[in-house]
């Protein structure tokens, strides 16, 4: 038998060979049977000729730190189980750092991922609101869809603080706002989302998913049992199914939740509530405190875009509402009809931009390409009129050359300014243009016959002209077209 060759105090002479079944220890004596198949760092060791002493110190030491590493996490648990308060990362008014999310998140650290999901079914609260926090942006192996579907009844309190304010959630409600979107899939996501409305749910989840624009029979029918027993957000919900068999119960949001009711009516325009949303502004014209069902109000009003929408805009504008509260009534309306922007309520957004300072980025460029499109208009009257004189005053060269240079100085300003609005960026490409269209216009005047410039317009004339008349209709159509440049050129040329 081979011999193992040791200097190690306390072995004596050789050690025996390996046994042949690949277990090298078992044939070891007493003093080296420790090592093992699960202790090969230590049978490395040994095979070294490492002293004994530093193989010890090192059992020890490594011994130790498994302990040390154990116990701080046993503490730092402990430290987070004893909190009632899920601290964010900065508290406090001066927003110091928390003591609390620096162990919640050095205890994320030192554990593993199994130990991970453990967490999120912790006795404490706190913890399991932690857990969730650190692990919605890791990429951990779970069953989401059954730790989310028993979190829909958890509702256990846990403060939340962040920075000097403090409220209260329910574990449920900060666990589903967390993983939800991030955790499930599609239709995971519409079953917590039946679950919900099925046991009709006190978390404030379910109130998002009576909210939310997804609809299907199932839903419906656990919608509507939902809104039998008088429930405002579950009644809301229904309007967007559109259904007769639930108008009577939306009529009953008027006394439950007036902002409720007011967004169900987007679904359901009926020229029938019209009587009730002018007796409901006449009602609050004179009010002198602020709520926050206008918004919605006016959104309603917005939608209906006819001449009612104005006449209770109209007397919003007016000297019957409270001058302290009117700027409230009119901030409203600009939120409501901002998003218009096809021109019928131009004049409103003008008036609050201009007289009130209610605007933003949007509305401003609308604005500006709305003022662009009008003098655009006015311009081209203007150059069918000096076309027309042109035609038949082309001697009097001198005022056609200050005309044409007033005339272009016009163009240049409104295409400048169209760019501008567009993108500051495109005014450099005016002298572009400009280069292109003075060379073009002069040889589509001067260089090309009649017959020529008339092939170049696809435009067919509507009326049944001959083909001599409408070959004249094209070519002036399209000395028209590029009349501002080749009136220029065509005034100040000698010929």
């Amino acid at each position: 038998m081979e011999a193992i060759s040791t200097r190690f105090a306390g072995f004596r002479g050789s050690l025996p060979a390996p046994l042949p079944n690949g277990n090298r220890c078992a044939a070891l004596p007493i003093g080296a049977r420790l090592v093992g198949k699960k202790h090969a760092k230590i049978h490395w060791l040994i095979k070294q000729e490492i002293p004994m002493k530093k193989q010890i110190s090192f059992i020890f030491l490594l011994a130790a730190c498994i302990a040390i590493f154990a116990q701080t996490k046993e503490s730092l648990l402990e430290q987070l189980r004893q909190a009632n308060t899920f601290e964010n990362e900065h508290i406090g008014d001066g927003g110091q750092k928390s003591e609390l999310y620096a162990a919640a998140q050095e205890l994320v650290n030192l554990c593993t991922d199994s130990e991970l999901v453990k967490l999120l079914s912790d006795k404490s609260p706190v913890v399991k609101c932690y857990a969730a926090c650190f692990v919605q942006d890791k990429n951990l192996k779970a069953d989401w869809y059954q730790i989310l579907l028993k979190e829909t009844s958890d509702y256990e309190e846990v403060y939340f603080e962040n920075y000097d304010l403090i409220s209260t959630v329910l574990v449920g409600d900060y666990f589903l706002k967390t993983l939800f979107d991030k955790k499930l899939t599609k239709d995971e996501q519409y079953k917590i989302k039946l679950e919900l409305i099925k046991k009709q749910s006190k978390l404030s989840f379910a109130k998002k998913m009576l909210h939310d624009q997804e609809k299907s029979n199932e839903l419906y029918e656990a919608t509507r049992k939902w809104a039998l027993t008088g429930n405002a957000d579950a009644i809301f919900s229904l309007a967007k199914y559109k259904k007769e068999q639930d108008l009577h119960l939306i009529e009953l949001l008027k006394d439950k939740n007036m902002s409720l009711f007011f967004r169900a009516g987007l679904y359901n325009l009926s020229a029938s509530q019209k009587p009730f949303l002018r007796e409901y502004m006449i009602s609050i014209m004179p009010e002198k405190n602020r709520k926050s069902e206008w918004k919605d109000f006016y959104k309603l009003i917005a939608a209906y875009h006819d001449g009612f929408s104005k006449e209770i805009f109209n007397m919003a504008f007016s000297n019957k509402v409270d001058k302290d509260i009117k700027m409230y009534h009119l901030e409203s309306i600009y939120e409501a009809i901002k998003g218009y922007q096809d021109g019928f309520y131009d004049d409103y957004l003008k008036t609050l931009q201009t007289e009130y300072n209610f605007s933003d980025d949007k509305v401003i460029d609308y604005l500006r390409k709305i003022e662009t499109t009008r003098l655009i208009f006015p311009y081209v009257i203007l150059n069918l009129l000096l076309f027309i004189l042109y035609k038949f005053t082309k001697k009097l060269k001198k005022l056609h050359r200050i005309i044409s240079i007033v005339d272009n100085l016009l163009f240049v300003l409104i295409l400048g300014y169209g760019f501008y609005i567009t993108n500051p960026l495109l005014v450099i490409l005016l002298p572009c243009v400009l280069l292109v269209a003075y060379p073009i216009s002069w040889g589509l005047n001067r260089e090309l016959t009649d017959e020529e410039l008339a092939s170049l317009v696809t435009l067919k004339c509507p009326f049944p002209f001959k083909e001599k008349n409408i070959i004249k209709q094209k070519v002036a159509f399209a000395h028209f077209a590029f009349f501002p440049f080749y009136y220029l050129l065509d005034s100040w040329s000698k010929a």
